[in-house]
């Protein structure tokens, strides 16, 4: 009989020793779920032409992505032209000089993204950041 009370005793110390462990892998996989939940994807697959040059470290303000047909999206929300030199203009007419940064794909001709410089400076917008690969 003694003998199968101590089977027992070892089983429990056993189990007991595994709840932590169980504790600590679902806090993991909360923080996980919560930290994948706040960073923002871009709305549409996009490849950033390759160019060469020291990378820049201070962080956007404002983010713009431009797939290949023309499509816009200013900070993941899908947006038209015309909404996004709105939204831009409202920010240069608060005071704000926001730091904007583009990222057009690969495959969109030059000239779509120098109209849409243009515009951006017509807008009032001083600084902006083209976004590239690294060769």
């Amino acid at each position: 009989m003694g003998l199968g009370l101590d089977t027992r005793r070892e089983v429990r110390d056993s189990e007991a020793a595994v709840l932590p462990l169980i504790n600590i892998v679902f806090l993991l996989l909360a923080f996980f779920i919560i930290a994948g939940q706040l960073m923002h994807l871009p709305p549409f697959e996009v490849n950033p032409p390759t160019l060469g040059g020291d990378p820049i470290d201070m962080p956007p303000e404002v983010i713009i992505h431009m797939a290949r047909d023309g499509t816009l999206a200013i900070d993941s929300r899908p947006t038209n032209r015309t909404r996004l030199e709105q939204r831009l203009g409202e920010m240069v007419g608060h005071g704000m000089n926001p730091r904007i940064q583009i990222i057009a794909d690969g495959g969109v001709e030059a000239n779509t993204v120098i109209t849409l410089l243009t515009r951006m400076r017509a807008a009032g917008v001083e600084t902006t950041d083209l976004t590239t690969r690294q060769p």
